[in-house]
């Protein structure tokens, strides 16, 4: 209760404040007038939903996205079971997720690296942090390297979270964004709401995380292959598929 509260409150204060653009407020847009370059710029702009589903792209984002979010939302579900079984102590268990959850600012350096290197070599790389955690993971066994594995996996989680705009951006404008970006969350949600139960009811039939481990690195490695399958969409070869703009 408090914390909705507080949240509530946060947000019915922080909302007058927002603008959609720096034009609102007098100002210039950041980068405005600056040439584009592969980094900022992975596809094309203005493609409606409609044309979006006939597009690879478009499941391609929600296939990555799905194992992602799945092992994303896994991991701190069970995590604390699976520590305790290791043998470590309930409160040094806890501790460790905590500084999973405090690695989520690395948010911020992820957010950097993007704007540095653009969106599909980030999601590239938090793709190979997904599997280089989840196999460290399997191997762990002292405290220290579960901490290890909770700052990593803290940065693949936030990584996980904040790409999906971004990407949607770049590969489809912003006209139907919204539209766009929800099919995508959807996919996304349904990996996190699969993954916690997939891992219990494995855990509850084999006394052992290690098969879901192993699905859960399995799933990173597919999302690092259709990551770096990701292309941008080539309009001269697919406009005679699109309907135009405002005749959907």
């Amino acid at each position: 209760i408090i914390t909705g509260a507080v949240t509530f409150i946060v947000v019915m204060v922080a909302t007058p404040f927002l603008r959609r653009d720096a034009g609102q407020m007098g100002l210039t847009p950041y980068g405005e007038g600056e040439e584009t370059t592969e980094a900022s710029s992975l596809g094309v702009r203005e493609i409606s939903l409609s044309n979006a589903l006939r597009t690879s792209q478009l499941w391609l984002l929600c296939a990555i996205f799905f194992g992602l979010w799945l092992v994303a939302f896994t991991i701190p579900v069970h995590f604390v079971i699976y520590a305790t079984s290791l043998g470590i102590s309930l409160p040094s268990a806890v501790n460790v997720l905590a500084v999973a959850g405090a690695s989520t600012f690395g948010g911020i350096v992820v957010g950097f690296i993007d704007d540095k290197i653009g969106n599909k070599k980030t999601v590239v790389i938090i793709c190979i942090l997904s599997l280089v955690s989840l196999v460290w993971l399997l191997v762990a066994k002292e405290l220290w390297m579960l901490y290890l594995f909770a700052v990593i996996f803290g940065v693949v989680f936030c990584g996980a979270m904040i790409l999906q705009s971004p990407m949607v951006a770049d590969l489809f404008g912003l006209r139907s964004h919204g539209e766009i970006f929800g099919v995508i969350f959807l996919a996304s949600m349904v990996g996190s709401a699969i993954g916690p139960v997939m891992a219990g009811y494995i855990f509850d039939v084999t006394n052992s995380y290690q098969l879901a481990f192993l699905i859960l690195i399995a799933l990173s490695l597919i999302s690092l292959i259709l990551a770096l399958l990701l292309k941008p969409i080539n309009l001269e070869r697919k406009i005679h598929r699109f309907t135009p703009i405002g005749k959907e």
